[in-house]
């Protein structure tokens, strides 16, 4: 399920953002002319004028989401404390920058959704980065079946995240043919196994 990109709450946000989310300064950062130091401050103004109302100000918003400095947000989207929904917001916009979506994922503040949307996406070492929070995989199975489709991950990564799924009694009904797959891997787990067990066996021959 995705997260939906709904208004902020202004009474959330810093002094300094709201002040450059009132009367003529919207424009001004919309356009990222406010005199915003924080860059949560910064991503969460630019999220909030990409719902507004006027067209002209959602434009100017997500043209200058579009020309942040990846140093801007590498310091926003390491920072827990932004909203859940700026964070989704931004990790479409960061996609294609692996130095970025690492440092979101590493947010404990993201979104189980955000993972799960972008988990299908990434590249392989992102896909290990997903992969090592087992609590987050756990809670939400959609993530698993994200790096399952992922034709960039590893499939060592992605076996291990089935088999943790497997070994807790989850489903994870994003896989297709679920049962076969499950089957699959449990029966090469049980083949490496055996091997391992008759290999002392063939060495005292």
């Amino acid at each position: 399920m995705a997260l939906e990109h709904t208004p902020l709450d202004p009474g959330g946000l810093s002094p300094a953002a709201q002040k450059a989310l009132s009367g003529p300064m919207k424009i001004m950062a919309a356009r990222g002319l406010a005199p915003l130091t924080d860059p949560g401050d910064l991503v969460s103004v630019l999220y909030q004028l990409s719902t507004d109302s006027d067209k002209n100000i959602r434009d100017a918003a997500l043209a200058s989401v579009r020309e942040l400095p990846d140093k801007v947000l590498e310091g926003a989207l390491g920072d827990a404390g932004i909203d859940a929904r700026v964070l989704d917001f931004f990790a479409r916009q960061v996609l294609r920058k692996p130095n970025l979506v690492q440092v979101l994922l590493l947010n404990s503040g993201v979104a189980d959704e955000t993972v799960a949307a972008i988990a299908g996406k990434v590249g392989k070492q992102e896909v290990d980065l997903i992969a090592q929070n087992e609590e987050r995989l756990l809670r939400c199975p959609e993530i698993i079946s994200g790096m399952y489709s992922n034709l960039n991950a590893r499939m060592s990564t992605v076996d291990r995240a089935v088999e943790l799924a497997v070994r807790a009694g989850l489903k994870v009904t994003g896989i297709p043919a679920w049962d076969e797959v499950v089957a699959a891997l449990m029966g090469q787990k049980k083949l490496a196994e055996r091997q391992a067990e008759q290999a002392p066996e063939q060495k005292s021959e």
